[in-house]
């Protein structure tokens, strides 16, 4: 790559190459201009050269035409604000509403289906044209509510955006949303202390626990619902290879909302904080379901997982092999299975003001060393003022 001293770039003027603070990070894109920002942040980084693939020349302003794409760059910080914002206000709404409706559920044993439907069909409108900030499951924050709250909401989020990435259409996508809502209501027919975690439970009571799924179909066929609503919540503990519970199914004899509710309720029980464990980072428990593809799970369903949240799922940090820290902030439609990733820090763990994006990609995915556990990526975010 061509090597070029800082002082050769001037205030305010447009290039025709792209510049890079190494052969990997994007700095300025071409045609983007080179600001008195930016000039400042390198000096304090005491970066001396930047490198691009071709000779610097300098663009007139006449014959600059800006593609969309780097203004998207540039922007990206505030951007990330607000969608994070924005998703985090969605998402305490409904756990207030999950709250409300499991707790008049524990008193009077009522639900009302037109009104669950009707948030059902905010939760799909929301997946649908703001899945990107709403599908950072490991990152959205708990507020206080118990997990049977959190693990309804998150599970019926992740398998909307499933069903929507399937095509199924919108009284499915509703029938679904209504089956992993409820997936798991049968437990609030059950001693608390056998489904919070918070003590040690015997073998008598583990098989009293397994009933709920039986006890949660039997709550559900009491009202008007679709046999599909039915299987989902009482098939969402069955396994591919047939060791899965109540009725030990295999295969294909398992619903397909069965096999949805499968997934997405592994998935968010892997990533949350529970009391006799901490949550596991999305990318590890993505890879630990993987592993287990056709044994615990159906596995085109799971690579369809992997497409929506990608490999390093949305809002995880990474550090690459040269020493600088990336968060994963949208799908590459090129390849779904890697992230693009926004470069928060340099390798000298300093902080970028313009915060670049670039692709993890087959043939650079060797270059993350390390993913963040939620711990570790709370710990940095508060350390660096990290919105």
């Amino acid at each position: 790559m061509v090597k070029t001293s800082i002082t050769q770039l001037k205030i305010n003027h447009y290039y025709n190459v792209d510049l890079y603070l190494d052969k990997n990070f994007l700095l300025l894109p071409v045609d983007v201009q080179f600001t008195k920002d930016i000039a400042d942040n390198l000096k304090k980084w005491n970066i001396r050269n930047v490198l691009s693939h071709n000779e610097l020349q300098e663009i007139a302003e006449q014959d600059r035409v800006a593609p969309l794409s780097f203004t998207s760059s540039i922007t990206a910080g505030v951007e990330e604000q607000q969608g994070k914002q924005k998703a985090e206000i969605f998402f305490r709404k409904n756990l207030e509403y999950v709250n409300s409706l499991f707790r008049d559920f524990r008193n009077n044993e009522k639900l009302n289906l037109n009104q669950v439907s009707d948030k059902i069909k905010e939760i799909i409108k929301e997946v649908k044209t703001e899945p990107v900030y709403i599908l950072r499951l490991a990152s959205l924050p708990g507020f206080n509510f118990d997990y049977m709250v959190t693990h309804a909401t998150k599970t019926t989020i992740l398998s909307l955006a499933m069903g929507d990435k399937l095509k199924l259409p919108q009284h499915k996508l509703v029938e679904l949303g209504i089956s992993c809502l409820f997936h798991e209501i049968g437990l609030l027919k059950l001693p608390e202390r056998l489904y919070n975690g918070a003590g040690v439970i015997n073998e008598d009571e583990k098989k009293s626990l397994s009933t709920h799924t039986i006890l949660s179909f039997r709550i559900l066929k009491t009202l008007n619902v679709s046999r599909d609503v039915l299987l989902g919540v009482l098939e969402h503990h069955e396994r591919e290879n047939g060791t899965g519970y109540p009725q030990k199914l295999s295969g294909d004899k398992i619903s397909l909302f069965g096999k949805i509710i499968s997934i997405a309720c592994s998935f968010d029980a892997q990533i949350s904080d529970r009391p006799f464990r901490k949550g596991k980072d999305a990318h590890t428990s993505l890879v630990t379901m993987m592993q287990q593809m056709n044994v615990m799970y159906d596995d085109k369903l799971l690579k369809l997982l992997v497409g929506i949240l990608t490999i390093y799922p949305l809002g995880c940090y990474v550090q690459m092999d040269n020493g600088s820290v990336a968060r994963s902030v949208g799908i590459n439609q090129e390849n779904t299975t890697f992230p693009m990733m926004q470069q928060i820090t340099t390798t000298s763990n300093l902080v970028l003001t313009e915060r670049p994006i670039f692709a993890i990609t087959d043939s650079n995915k060797g270059q993350v060393k390390k993913v963040y556990s939620i711990s570790e990526a709370k710990e940095f975010e508060e350390k660096y003022g990290i919105n």
